[in-house]
């Protein structure tokens, strides 16, 4: 499995582009985890533009639940994200067999 990380906030429409890239191409060979944390939890609210985008990924999306709560939006994201803690998101970056930053 690879663990594609990003930060990037939803108005940084070219990183979202290239990270939506990146995912399908290793997606092609390998199974592939998204953890979204800071700003990137945004990009997970139902409903909007790019989780529309989002939505078009294939994998499994997590969310770092500090940032999600920091910022208010549990309620609003899409079912299919899995809110993790820090320690789950350690155990995710140690299961990874390769880890991708797309911060």
């Amino acid at each position: 499995m690879t663990l594609v990380v990003t930060s990037k906030a939803p108005d940084e429409a070219q990183a979202l582009t290239s990270l939506g890239e990146v995912v399908r191409e290793l997606a092609a060979e390998e199974e592939v985890a998204i953890l979204c944390y800071a700003d990137a939890v945004y990009n997970l609210v139902a409903g909007s533009k790019p989780q529309e985008h989002f939505a078009q990924l294939p994998g499994t999306f997590y969310a770092v639940e500090a940032d999600v709560l920091a910022r208010g939006i549990a309620q609003k994201l899409v079912p299919n994200v899995r809110q993790v803690d820090y320690p789950a998101v350690v155990d995710l970056i140690l299961a990874a067999g390769r880890l991708v930053s797309c911060a």
